[in-house]
């Protein structure tokens, strides 16, 4: 069976309302992971948040792509929101991921790292159908998640070692050196390992 560490940093742009949410669900011998951006920041992208992370928990055994339908419904009370979803079988590393929206999934391998597409779209206003996609993860292979709070594009030659360490750090490292000074930031960092 392998094992995961992981860790989770959000940062509200102002005040204590933060638009951003993270969930780690064990569950089985499976992981749930998410990050959820609520449209824009402040109260209004709190409660989209916070709404899209207490259906997900709620419903944390469906498939992914049945998990985003239900969050399409029931985000449409809200100003919306995005999410990208994926869940690890602990025992063959294989990863399951479905999105919709602009949250950047990566796989980090080394030196070398696979960008995870999510489908266009936000949940409760306008989405695309929903797609599964597989992958595999390795030994000490790095599952990033982060909202556009972050900046999407970076290489890490750019900023050496910074996913070094446990995944806690990785995490609060990618929000504080990729921090966006005009919207809320999250990260999700999880390590697999054999």
């Amino acid at each position: 069976m392998g094992k995961t560490e992981y860790g989770l940093t959000a940062k509200a742009l102002q005040g204590d309302h933060c638009g951003d949410a993270g969930i780690v669900l064990e569950n089985k011998g499976t992981m749930l992971c998410a990050v959820i951006d609520g449209v824009g920041h402040g109260p209004n992208a709190a409660i989209a948040a916070v709404t899209a992370q207490n259906y997900i928990e709620a419903n944390s055994e469906a498939p992914l792509t049945e998990i985003l339908q239900g969050l399409h419904e029931v985000l449409k009370s809200t100003q919306g929101a995005v999410a990208c979803l994926c869940r690890i079988d602990l025992k063959s590393g294989q990863l399951t991921m479905a999105g919709i929206g602009n949250i950047t999934c990566r796989i980090f391998r080394g030196l070398d790292s696979e960008r995870l597409l999510s489908r266009e779209g936000i949940l409760g206003y306008m989405v695309s159908s929903p797609r599964e996609h597989s992958y595999r993860l390795d030994n000490a292979d790095l599952l990033l998640m982060h909202s556009d709070g972050v900046r999407e594009h970076f290489e890490l030659f750019e900023y050496p070692g910074i996913l070094k360490g446990n995944a806690t750090t990785v995490a609060e490292r990618i929000v504080e050196k990729l921090g966006k000074n005009n919207d809320d930031a999250s990260c999700l960092a999880v390590r697999f390992f054999r």
